[in-house]
């Protein structure tokens, strides 16, 4: 028998609606014709009923669900398995707060194992690069909640945290750009992908955040209607926002390149959402006040959903509800790209080019402190050599595997692929497979100038030719194989004529186009 203590009665199904507040905001559209039958695609869980912030509209101040325990991490993990297995795909982490939650972290990680793409509505306030490494390789979407663009509005709306003189709207700017920098060290399937959700009070109505939103660079912005609740915010009426404000403030936005802007009035938002409180019970807002069902951990999800009468497909579509939400996040690991080529053509620097765009650690493939071991491999016989070669390849491997999972890119100066293509052109024979046992990179560069520019580089060195690039340079069925050799491993041909930034900036360009060609 669970003898967890119970909340009281009264957040169990609520069985009359009452009227709403805020008919003004009422525009013309069909009634409710919600289903109870089926879950939406996505589902909000609510994980903390407390904020540290004071946000006076705020509609999910969880008054009653603050006074009882908070639900355990287990009993969450379970409501999202049974999410899951009814046909949700997409799970918001919510509050209050979500980053006060202590397992905030482990919910990400079971929810990526579950299959679920992760999402999180924040205010920002804890989040920095300490966070964002512990938290960002389990998370698909970052939506920051903003209530205005001016400080001083934002702080009487009660959105502020910290010292005396914090400005919210400046550290929102911050954390968005700590995203933009984490993203760009990974290809786009493995990005955080940024939204904003902005409330449009009658504090703020007569703002225009176009150029906040431009500075920010989202993917998508939600504006909101602010929306009042009977029991949740009736102290608050008096940032009630009018049809025709909000409908004013949304024109004065317009189009923003690149930015997906979705529109969310009152109308919209009521039954159309499957939220869980931080109680496991599912709440809905129907005709301007919440429904709550019995906790999903005594009746189910599905009897649970039903007791708030499900939700209207139709609103739910109307405001944006369905949407392409990307790969699950299944660690956004950052890139990994390996830089091959004949000797001529750059790749010692191009590997050091690109390893300072992306702020990566460059790995050398045999590794640096196998240098003397390999002076004496190369006078082995050719089986014997490849073979000490690809243990040398696994010891790189694992090198750039513990640098990526510290958060960190890598570019490879070479990789297994040369052990595998001079050993083929060496035999004649067909490439063997890439090893099982070490990772594929996002990238295997292959950098190509024209012969008589690679002559004329290799005329440029000083010092002696060694054997490998005497036989490059007198035997063209020798290159031939190599290079056809590369293109089976998966190789992708890069011109590396041009200045190192140009080659570097074709090299970021075609990683993100295989990354997202294999998505």
């Amino acid at each position: 028998m669970d003898s967890r203590p119970r909340a009281r009665d009264d957040r169990s199904v609520v069985a009359q609606i009452a009227t709403p507040l805020g008919r003004v905001d009422r525009l013309a559209r069909p009634p409710l014709s919600r289903s109870s039958e089926v879950l939406p695609p996505t589902v909000n869980l609510h994980l903390v009923a407390r904020c540290n912030m004071r946000c006076r509209y705020c509609y999910a101040r969880f008054e009653q669900q603050r006074k009882a325990p908070l639900l355990p991490t287990a009993e969450v993990l379970t409501i999202m398995r049974q999410l899951v297995e009814n046909g949700v795909r997409r799970v918001t982490f919510a509050g209050g707060e979500p980053t006060l939650h202590k397992d905030l972290q482990v919910l990400l990680k079971q929810a990526e194992q579950l299959g679920l793409v992760t999402s999180i509505v924040t205010n920002g306030f804890l989040i920095d690069e300490a966070w964002l490494a512990k938290h960002g390789p389990f998370l698909r979407w970052l939506t920051l909640s903003i209530d205005s663009i001016d400080a001083e509005t934002t702080r009487g709306l009660g959105r502020h945290a910290g010292p005396d003189g914090y400005r919210h709207p400046d550290h929102v700017l911050a954390v968005a750009e700590l995203i933009h920098r984490w993203n760009a060290a990974r290809p786009p399937s493995r990005r955080i992908r940024l939204k904003l959700n902005i409330t449009v009070t009658s504090r703020n109505a007569h703002e225009d955040p176009g150029e906040f939103i431009r500075e920010m660079r989202p993917e998508k912005v939600k504006l909101l209607q602010m929306l009042p609740v009977e029991g949740e915010n009736d102290d608050a009426r008096d940032l009630a926002c009018s049809t025709e404000a909000f409908a004013n403030y949304v024109a004065r936005v317009g189009v923003i390149d690149g930015v997906q802007i979705a529109r969310e009035d009152n109308v919209a938002m009521d039954g159309s959402y499957a939220m869980v409180d931080p109680c496991g019970q599912f709440f809905q807002r129907v005709d301007g006040r919440y429904v709550r069902s019995k906790p999903i951990q005594e009746v189910g999800v599905m009897q649970a959903w039903e007791q708030v009468g499900g939700y209207d497909p139709d609103r739910f579509l109307d405001r944006g509800g369905a949407y392409e939400p990307g790969a699950v996040a299944n660690g956004n690991l950052p890139y990994l790209i390996a830089i091959e080529g004949l000797d001529g053509t750059g790749k010692s620097t191009t590997v050091q080019a690109l390893a300072a765009r992306l702020g990566a650690e460059v790995v050398h493939n045999p590794p640096m402190s196998m240098a003397g071991e390999r002076e004496a491999a190369d006078q082995l016989e050719p089986a014997a050599r490849r073979a000490w070669y690809l243990e040398a390849n696994r010891e790189a491997s694992r090198q750039a595997e513990e640098i990526r999972a510290r958060g960190n890119p890598v570019v490879m100066d070479r990789s297994v692929a040369s052990t595998l293509a001079f050993g083929a052109a060496e035999r004649n024979e067909p490439v063997d497979p890439w090893p099982d046992d070490i990772p594929e990179p996002d990238l295997l560069a292959v950098l190509t100038v024209s012969d008589e520019e690679r002559l004329r580089r290799l005329a440029g060195r000083s010092g002696a030719r060694t054997r490998e690039e005497q036989r490059l340079g007198d035997d063209r069925s020798f290159r031939d194989r190599i290079a056809e050799a590369y293109v089976r491993l998966g190789g992708v041909t890069i011109d590396a004529s041009g200045s190192a930034e140009e080659v570097v900036s074709r090299v970021l360009h075609t990683a993100d186009s295989v990354a997202e060609a294999g998505r």
